[in-house]
């Protein structure tokens, strides 16, 4: 995840590398063959069904590690790679699945670990899959993710890997959301992260 975005900056894709596992391989083609394991490594059953762990096609999933593809598959994407459409359709599943009545993230399910880092990762994959989460009578979506991070930004750390407030796992979650979701400087919508200064 936190590769691939560093492969499709590369200033010419169509070079060839070389060192390594894949000398002789375009940029490209190494970029594209990713979100193909990505894409096949994607859950497609169960609870975990449109989202990932640790493994491919592990049958579990959380949201703090679903970010990570979502993350590389949008650099990938905007490198010019081909994202199938049904990585961004699953994608909304497991959107529906894991987003908490507050509006937050949960972590392997709505109500567990629901808070402001799996939220920021949970804001990507809405602008990745194109989807804000609102289906024939739901009333949560991206403004109500959006609302959660506002009224719950300035809280401390729940833990050690869930924190917020000067965790750098977190904070680059949210920022990483809300980049993708309102742009940077933005932060009209969300007035508690612009009242600290954020």
């Amino acid at each position: 995840g936190l590769v691939l975005p560093a492969l499709a900056k590369v200033d010419n894709l169509s070079a060839t590398i070389g060192v390594g596992s894949q000398a002789g391989r375009t940029f490209k083609d190494v970029i594209q063959d990713t979100v193909d394991y990505f894409a096949w490594g994607q859950n497609d059953s169960g609870y975990a069904r449109g989202a990932w762990r640790y493994s491919a096609n592990s049958g579990d999933a959380d949201n703090s590690t679903a970010q990570w593809p979502v993350v590389g598959m949008l650099y990938a994407q905007a490198a010019g790679a081909t994202i199938p459409g049904f990585v961004k359709d699953e994608m909304k599943i497991w959107i529906d699945y894991i987003q908490h009545s507050s509006g937050g993230s949960g972590y392997d399910s709505p109500s567990s670990y629901t808070n402001e880092s799996k939220t920021g990762g949970l804001l990507l994959e809405m602008v990745f899959s194109g989807y804000d989460g609102y289906k024939t009578g739901d009333t949560l979506g991206k403004q109500e993710a959006l609302d959660f991070l506002d009224a719950n930004w300035k809280n401390g750390p729940s833990g050690v890997w869930w924190g917020n407030f000067g965790h750098p796992y977190a904070m680059w979650g949210v920022y990483k959301g809300l980049q993708a979701t309102i742009g940077l400087g933005n932060t009209t919508e969300i007035t508690n992260l612009h009242a600290a200064g954020a």
